[in-house]
This record gives C-alpha cells, structure tokens and sequence, in this order.
C-alpha cells in the first residue's frame, strides 16, 4: 500500500503529513486506513476509531467480525 503525503498544493512552501494510518488490532487482522485530501475530516475520523478502541465500545476495530462490518462501522463514524 501506499499513499501521498503531501498537505498543499503551493509550489513555495510544502508541507507533508503522513497519510497512511495502521491500527493495532486483534492478532487475526490488520487494518490499514489511507487517507487523502485535507487533513483535519480524517483527523476526527481517526481520533473518533481511536477512541472507540480504547474505551471498548460496542463496535470499534476490534470487535467487528468482517471486512463488510468494518465498512458499516467507518461509513457510520465518518458521518
């Protein structure tokens, strides 16, 4: 996988971020989250993924039991 990195689109200055977010999961799985455009919707995203890992809420990263619940689960995070 792979992803840019850059954040504008200015010949003069440019910024770089980096993009491509890995989550630590479960033993069985490894998610991998590439992100494009500005940086701040992603942002959220992430930290909301983040959060919901942490406090163990009902559905995050780790409990989902397929790659069809974990697109529900992003596509109802990301709103």
């Amino acid at each position: 996988m792979f992803s840019d990195s850059r954040t504008n689109a200015g010949i003069d200055n440019v910024s770089t971020h980096g993009k491509m977010h890995a989550f630590d999961t479960i033993t069985d799985r490894k998610i991998i989250l590439l992100c494009a455009g500005n940086l701040a919707p992603p942002k959220q995203f992430l930290e909301q993924l983040h959060r919901d890992k942490i406090k163990n809420a009902q559905i995050n990263l780790n409990t989902v039991e397929s790659l069809f619940e974990a697109a529900e689960y992003l596509g109802n995070v990301s709103g």
